[in-house]
């Protein structure tokens, strides 16, 4: 019995042997190697993996958690080498644009936001616009309510 026990522990260790390599190697015979850990990719990548819609989103919601309701995110352009995106911050009321008060720099791949104008400046810049365009933004408050 100790004999076979030995041989079926022997022959439980080849077939485990045979099982981690077909798990280590792939259909066409390259090795799958474990995960090492992080590293960066070095791949340039040109072609952005959010859009215009996506950027403008993201940064529509960095602005109201931080600025504000009178903040947005203007229309969004690509940089040439396609790794940014450059988003105008725009001081806006219901029915009327002000003007551009600040920029955001996001990610094309990741989405992330790179930097946003400074949210004190943000807030100078609005009263600014606020102050030049009072009787526009009024106008524009009273037609919103009539609706």
């Amino acid at each position: 019995m100790y004999i076979t026990m030995i041989w079926l522990i022997g022959r439980r260790e080849d077939d485990l042997a045979k099982i981690r390599w077909s798990l280590a190697t792939s259909s066409n015979g390259f090795a799958i190697m474990p995960p090492m850990s992080r590293r960066k990719n070095l791949a340039i990548r040109t072609t952005p993996s959010f859009d215009a819609a996506d950027i403008r989103s993201r940064v529509n919601g960095v602005l109201v958690s931080r600025a504000g309701t009178v903040y947005c995110a203007g229309t969004p352009s690509l940089s040439e080498d396609g790794r940014t995106w450059s988003v105008p911050v725009l001081y806006a009321t219901p029915g009327f644009v002000a003007g551009q008060v600040g920029e955001a720099l996001v990610n094309a791949s990741t989405g992330e936001v790179l930097s946003l104008t400074d949210i004190d400046l943000l807030h100078k810049q609005g009263k600014k616009l606020g102050k030049q365009y009072r009787a526009e933004i009024e106008a524009a408050f009273s037609r919103a309510r009539r609706g």
